[in-house]
């Protein structure tokens, strides 16, 4: 009997560290496990003197998605493209969900010139997938902004640079990449 409690304890452990960690929606880490994550990221790329990239990703258009589609179709859409962006990244880059349609992606040991190539490559295979919603296809697209951690930068301070470029990006006509 102790045997089954004893996992029953474990599996709800382990429920909890998930629900504490990611995202319901999309299964991506949510804020808070990113900014963790982050900070563990930063010090090893400080202590190795490799670069550490952040790409942060907005859905173009979102709102008409929900207003003239439903809710039921931008919760698709976010769940896709969140799974699409996890199965574009390596194993070792961090993709959450930061907040209602943005993404950020944290990717370790990888230069701005990198960050950029593999931003453009996101853009394009969003672009590139439809979600099938009832009849119809659902497309989308996104803006991304780009950027590299600075010598003894704080993580917030990447992150407003990388969202600057972000609106840069939505400034000059969306569906586009920049870098800052």
């Amino acid at each position: 009997t102790a045997r089954f409690y004893y996992g029953m304890v474990r599996q709800a452990e382990r429920r909890l560290v998930e629900l504490a960690t990611k995202d319901s929606l999309t299964g991506l880490s949510n804020r808070g496990h990113m900014l963790s994550l982050a900070e563990h990221e930063m010090a090893r790329a400080r202590r190795s003197g490799e670069p550490l990239a952040l790409v942060i990703a907005d859905i173009d258009h979102f709102k008409q998605i929900n207003d003239c589609r439903g809710h039921e179709a931008g919760d698709n859409v976010l769940a896709h493209t969140g799974k699409l962006l996890a199965s574009l990244c390596r194993d070792h880059d961090v993709v959450a969900r930061w907040g209602g349609e943005e993404f950020l992606i944290l990717l370790p040991a990888t230069s701005l010139a990198a960050a950029n190539e593999i931003a453009e490559r996101l853009r394009t295979e969003v672009a590139a997938s439809p979600i099938v919603q009832g009849n119809t296809c659902v497309s989308c697209s996104l803006s991304l902004g780009v950027t590299s951690l600075i010598a003894n930068e704080t993580f917030s301070h990447a992150v407003a640079r990388a969202d600057r470029a972000l609106y840069r990006s939505k400034a000059e006509g969306r569906n586009r990449v920049t870098a800052l």
